[in-house]
């Protein structure tokens, strides 16, 4: 029994679906075991010393963290914008989070357009 086109395609955007989201449960899971085992101040600066590790590049990284935290609700945003606003200053974090949420907004626009009907 062949499938149609329109089947195959079906099944396909399901099993996308799906791994969207089992990644995005598994990040979850990470993120609430470092938080538990070492609390989230530690992680906030952790996370400061290895964006400014990246040197100019940090600011392509918190902009691309930030726009996946809009895509993926549950990672939590305030440790993204708290580190954010400490590494690159109150009006510096505050735009390029700025930035971040409307890509990741953007984002969410175009898969509901695509998916949603």
């Amino acid at each position: 029994m062949l499938m149609t086109k329109e089947k195959t395609k079906s099944i396909l955007k399901s099993i996308g679906i799906l791994a969207g989201f089992a990644l995005m449960a598994a990040i979850a899971l990470w993120i609430l075991i470092l938080t538990k085992k070492y609390g989230a101040d530690y992680l906030i600066e952790e996370v400061k010393s290895f964006v400014s590790s990246l040197g100019a590049w940090g600011i392509l990284f918190t902009f691309l963290i930030q726009t996946a935290q809009v895509v993926l609700a549950f990672i939590p945003g305030e440790p993204i914008e708290i580190a954010a606003g400490a590494l690159y200053g109150t009006f510096g974090g505050t735009a390029l989070c700025l930035f971040g949420i409307f890509a990741g907004t953007f984002i969410i626009f175009l898969l509901a357009k695509k998916l949603g009907g």
